[in-house]
């Protein structure tokens, strides 16, 4: 899993300063304060997709583990909730 810290790494290398907001249909520079904010608060969402599809995911594999429980063939239960 990807910490909040190579995001913030990831997003610096592909988005270097200067960075550009368009407010209005015009182009504003960002300060250096508006910058790190922004990059953190795009790796803040990124960390919390990911923990979103890992639950995402946990989820979908203890509702197989219960559809085979009541005996459920694993073709019956792809049927139900879909392959992985």
């Amino acid at each position: 899993m990807t910490t909040k810290q190579q995001y913030i790494t990831q997003a610096k290398a592909a988005n270097p300063k200067p960075l550009y907001a368009t407010i209005n249909g015009e182009q504003v520079q960002l300060s250096d304060a508006e910058y790190e904010a922004s990059i953190e608060s795009w790796a803040e969402m990124r960390v919390a997709q990911d923990a979103h599809i890992d639950q995402q995911a946990a989820a979908k594999e203890s509702a197989k583990a219960k559809l085979a429980a009541l005996g459920l063939t694993e073709e019956e239960v792809n049927a139900i909730i879909g392959g992985v």
